[in-house]
């Protein structure tokens, strides 16, 4: 590894979550992503694959940035729920989500704690903003991704499942199942990705 990672102004790492080894594992690629790494390369190593991995991480720093910037503004929500203020809020938090869906930690508490608010609270915000509640905005980008990826005959179904934020390859299937009607093979098979792996 040898280099250091950029830092911000603070001096802490802009990308901590970026690992790199030679190890043809998938468990270890697994582990790394169970720590926070946002993605897994595996060798040959495409530029292509390289660049999507890093313009990801840039865009999960950016996206936690302008969460936390958003704190001062909640203070002020709390009379204000209905409005611009807390819909604007709310795009932010979504846009965090769009970035974060894949880490094992997001939830409800970990974004509530990021803004210093309470989770029933933000629950309630955000059910109120968007019409949907948090968890189930969350699954559904963690499905809308699975079944990106169940397109890719060459990523396994166990892969995936840690591709998107899932610990359990089980639950994984009963909320994908509940979601598209399929389980993950079923709908790998539905839409021609080739064979279950």
């Amino acid at each position: 590894m040898g280099s250091s990672l950029p830092s911000d102004t603070e001096g802490k790492a802009l990308f901590p979550n970026c690992f790199h080894y030679a190890y043809s594992i998938f468990s270890y690629a697994r582990e790394a992503v169970k720590l926070g790494a946002i993605d897994y390369i595996l060798k040959p190593v495409d530029k292509e694959d390289v660049l999507r991995a890093i313009k990801r991480a840039v865009s999960q720093v950016e996206a936690e940035r302008q969460l936390k910037a958003v704190v001062p503004e909640v203070e002020n929500i709390e009379e204000d729920e209905g409005t611009e203020k807390a819909t604007l809020m709310m795009s932010k938090v979504k846009k965090y989500l769009e970035h974060n869906y894949m880490n094992y930690e997001l939830s409800l508490d970990s974004v509530s704690s990021l803004l210093h608010i309470n989770a029933s609270y933000l629950s309630s915000i955000f059910k109120r903003c968007t019409g949907i509640n948090f968890i189930d905005y969350i699954t559904n980008l963690r499905i809308s991704a699975a079944k990106e990826y169940l397109a890719d005959p060459f990523k396994t179904v166990s892969e995936i499942v840690t591709m998107v934020g899932y610990d359990s390859s089980s639950y994984f299937s009963r909320a994908f199942k509940k979601n598209t009607g399929y389980t993950p093979t079923e709908y790998r098979k539905h839409i021609g990705g080739g064979g279950s792996r």
